[in-house]
């Protein structure tokens, strides 16, 4: 019986013995509809908008963003000189004015934090070209190919992941094709495109294991298991 009793008041105790475990999920990404755009005009400006952290879920424990951003170029060049001509049609990421050909703002609203804060990222990937050798007179090349996709990440701060608001990827792009001829005449029809996403992965901690009990709800439980010890000590001495 008193072996029975002390168990009983040891489970009490052990109902608020809980293990965490780690787990993380990913919001956005290629193909997510809210966390990616595809073949959108080259020079635009494209906002990706995804979810804080789901506090529901536990307790977070860091969150990180990713971003790709792709440009790609189709079209055709028309010699429209007398001879033949090695014609270059070059993807270029940047413009000819060499302003950057894109950057990326990271921004949350966090009213209850202190306000807007963003982390701007600029780019310059390597851009893409295709040559086409002795092209004749009245001739028309068509071509399509893309560039190699820029990739970026880092981390999001704790408050922003808490958000409540969604955490904003505003991409603004500025993309163009052109081509070069060592001087001959010609006529290019491209269209440049771009495709791109952003993710954001939040790790987090969990609880499982028995339903904790709360210290005044089992205070009472272990203290009528010692009264039941005390009554039996005493009838055992009578």
């Amino acid at each position: 019986m008193r072996s029975a009793l002390f168990g009983a008041a040891a489970a009490v105790l052990m109902t608020s013995a809980a293990s965490a475990a780690t787990f993380s999920y990913t919001v956005g990404g290629a193909g997510s509809g809210v966390g990616s755009f595809s073949n959108v005009s080259a020079v635009s400006t494209q906002t990706l908008s995804l979810p804080s952290f789901n506090a529901g879920l536990g307790t977070l424990n860091f969150a990180t963003w990713n971003i790709s951003l792709q440009f790609a170029t189709s079209g055709s060049i028309q010699n429209v000189g007398a001879s033949s001509a090695n014609m270059t049609v070059v993807l270029r990421p940047l413009t000819p004015g060499n302003e950057d050909n894109f950057f990326v703002d990271i921004q949350s609203t966090i009213t209850s934090v202190s306000g807007e804060w963003t982390s701007e990222i600029s780019g310059v990937p390597g851009g893409a070209s295709q040559t086409f050798s002795n092209v004749g007179p009245s001739a028309i090349q068509p071509f399509s190919f893309s560039m190699t996709p820029y990739t970026n990440n880092g981390n999001v701060t704790f408050a922003d992941a808490l958000g409540p608001d969604p955490i904003e990827f505003v991409f603004n792009l500025n993309g163009s094709t052109y081509a070069t001829a060592g001087g001959a005449s010609y006529i290019l029809d491209a269209t440049t495109v771009a495709s791109g996403w952003a993710s954001v992965t939040y790790n987090y901690d969990t609880f499982s294991g028995p339903s904790p009990v709360p210290l005044p709800a089992a205070l009472p439980l272990l203290g009528a298991g010692l009264a039941g010890l005390a009554f039996i000590g005493r009838r055992r001495k009578s």
